[in-house]
Order: C-alpha cells, then structure tokens, then sequence
C-alpha cells in the first residue's frame, strides 16, 4: 500500500510565532500561526479524520501514527485539524501536544531543510567564514530555510531571496513529519467501519476512531482455518505412517527422523541472550504497540531491532533496559504498553517475539526504525535502518 505524503515541518506553537530581533535581518521560513498549535496523532495504528465533530460524519482522511497536524480549533473531545490537503475533525485524546508531542517528533520525524536557532542573537555572516561580515542575527527558535551546508556552515535563504551563513552549532534541525493521507487517495480496505465498531466495542473510544491495516482483518479468519487443519493432518500421520514403520522402510526410518530432529533444533535452542517468560512477554507487548497492525515479518523486525540493541554496546543489555530506555519507544513513556502488558497480546506478536528470541532477523543490524523517512529498508510502513 503506497501513501501519498506531504512532510510537513513540525515545531511547538512557541517555536511556530516568529518575533524578530531588533535591527536584525528578517529571514525566509518565518511561521505564524494564529490561534493554531501543532499536534502528532498519538496511536498504534492510524487516526480517522471526519467531515465533522460525529463518528456518524464522513471519513475524509487518515492521519497515521506519528503524522503531524495543526490544531485549528479544539472543542474538548473533537479538535479542527489540519494536515497535508485534509481538513476536519479528529478525537482529541487521539493527539499529543507539547512534550509528548515532542517525544514523538524525535522518533517519528526526520531532518528536513529547515532550521531553528539555538538562542537569541545567533549570528548571520556574509560568507561562510567567521572573519566575515556579521549582517544580522537571529532569534531563539527562528525558522530559516537551509539551502545547502558545508559541516561547518548553513547557507540559510533571507526574506529577501539573498542568502547568508550561520554556524551549524547554532542551529537545529526541525523535525519533518508525514501528513495526512486524503480519502480518494487511501487505498480502501475491505472492512467498513461497521465492523470496526462490533469487532472493538468494548474499546469503542479508541479503536472506532482507529484504522487497523488489512493485517489484522485476516488473522480471525487465519487462526480459525488452522486449527481444522492440524486436526485433519494428525490422523493423517498417524495412519500412514504405521504401515510405513512395518513395511521394508522400517530401517531408513531412524536416521531420517533423528537428522532433521538434531538439526532443526539447535539453532532454535541458542539464543544470544538469556531470556524469560517476562522478556517474552514484554517483547510481544512492544512489537503489538509498534506494528500490531503490519505483517510477521514486520512484527519479527521490531523484535530483532529490540535484540539488534540488548547487543549492541550503543544500548542496555536486556531486553527490560533497552524497551524502557527514555526517549526510545513511545509506548514505553505513554502507557500504551502497560495497557498492552495487562491486557494482553495476540498470538501471532507473541510468536513474533519467540521467533525474534530465536535470532529471526530480517533487518540485519538495524538499530532503528520508523515511518516514512525513506532510508534504510521498507518492510511494509516502517523503514529500519
């Protein structure tokens, strides 16, 4: 499934309401939004945007984890965005603002082309040399447009389509975040949201507002069809192979079953790391946080980011540490995975966990993941890297 995109330059309100300095120079990337403040939807899966305040209202637009938005309005339990071309209505327990939006710009964004200052009275000079001339300085938290940068030097683009440099220490990248996703340009899933509403009516609040991905849909249908499968195929077994044991095959039948036993087994019984039922468990309640609405093999790469980390020498040995180290996994700091951990998740995160635990790895040494960021490699919305 391919979304279609705009970034969008996420920055708190503070940052958004551009003063200028006296006797500065103005500069080119000056936001001002009145009466606006940014958001980033804080959910496991995506966020449904409607036409209006009413989950009876049309579904105009999809707003996925991480993704960032502009308050317009807040009416309490509905707030006015805007994202990208999409404009309506979203719940707002569904956002995070201020520093829980922060924290999920640091993960979810990626470094765009512009730039904050550091502090007041950061210098602009004429050319990218100290020595130079000083034509200016800027604000604490201003916004510049960057055009290029040396390492050492950002050229930075001025109101008035002229340039000048500022030292890259005195400045900040600000986070790029995707944007919201326009119904007609949604690939549309196979359930309604009818079905969304009697499958999680317990948890209407959260998952009538939410989009799990088709991963979810067929895995009802998959547990339900594997288990008449493994009835049929025991008897099956059983009555063939009895005749098979008497017959002439009897002799080659103990190296055939000793072998593939023997091999099979041993890489599944040497896990890098010693681990419990506890590890298993907060493992599985990570990888449903993080990409319980992706495929197994996106599950199973979650979990191997999480071991790529217990061993590596950049991250805490153990599985606890690594999860819970501040500013790394979100749901770790926004109760998402304690929810997870006492509700319980299902079994095909626990199976990806266990397979994670057994050295499944399908990122290779990836110590991160994240959305829509394009670098690295893609296993369905997440790129790791």
């Amino acid at each position: 499934m391919k979304r279609k995109m705009k970034p969008l330059v996420y920055s708190t309100i503070s940052a958004l309401v551009i003063s200028m300095c006296s006797g500065t120079a103005a500069f080119a990337g000056e936001y001002t939004y009145t009466g606006t403040s940014m958001a980033v939807a804080d959910v496991i899966g995506s966020l449904n945007i409607r036409e209006y305040a009413s989950e009876d209202s049309h579904i105009v637009g999809t707003l996925f984890a991480g993704s960032g938005a502009e308050v317009i309005e807040n009416y309490g339990e509905w707030s006015l965005i805007s994202s990208g071309d999409v404009t309506g209505y979203v719940k707002t327990q569904f956002l995070a603002f201020g520093e829980s939006a922060d924290a999920l710009a640091s993960v979810y964004g990626v470094p765009g082309n512009v730039m904050e200052a550091n502090y007041t009275g950061a210098p602009v000079y004429a050319e990218a040399d100290f020595t130079s001339a000083v034509m200016g300085s800027a604000c604490e938290g201003q916004q510049l447009e960057v055009a290029s940068n040396d390492g050492v030097f950002a050229e930075v683009i001025l109101f008035d389509g002229s340039t000048g440099y500022m030292a890259l220490t005195d400045l900040s990248y600000v986070p790029v975040l995707d944007t919201a996703v326009a119904n007609e340009n949604y690939v549309p899933q196979t359930y309604t949201e009818d079905y969304s509403a009697d499958t999680y009516d317990v948890q209407n609040e959260y998952y009538g507002e939410t989009y799990y991905d088709d991963t979810y849909i067929p895995e009802t249908p998959t547990y339900e069809t594997e288990a008449p499968v493994y009835e049929t195929e025991a008897p099956v077994y059983y009555e063939t192979e009895a005749p098979q044991t008497e017959a002439p095959v009897y002799e080659t039948e103990a190296p055939q079953t000793e072998a593939p036993v023997y091999e099979t087994e041993a890489p599944q019984t040497e896990p890098s790391i010693d681990v419990s039922a506890d590890d298993l468990n907060l493992l599985a309640a990570i990888i449903y946080c993080e990409a319980g609405n992706q495929s197994r093999e996106g599950k199973v790469a979650v979990g191997a980011v999480v071991m790529n980390r217990v061993a590596s020498s950049l991250f805490p040995n153990t599985i606890y540490d690594v999860i819970y180290q501040s500013g790394q996994f979100t749901p770790a700091s926004s109760g998402a995975l304690a929810n997870a951990l006492a509700n319980g998740v299902p079994d095909d995160c626990v199976e990806a966990a266990q397979a994670a635990l057994n050295g499944e790895n399908p990122v290779g040494g990836a110590l991160y993941f994240n959305t829509g960021s394009g670098q690295g490699m893609q296993i369905g919305d997440h790129q790791f890297y």
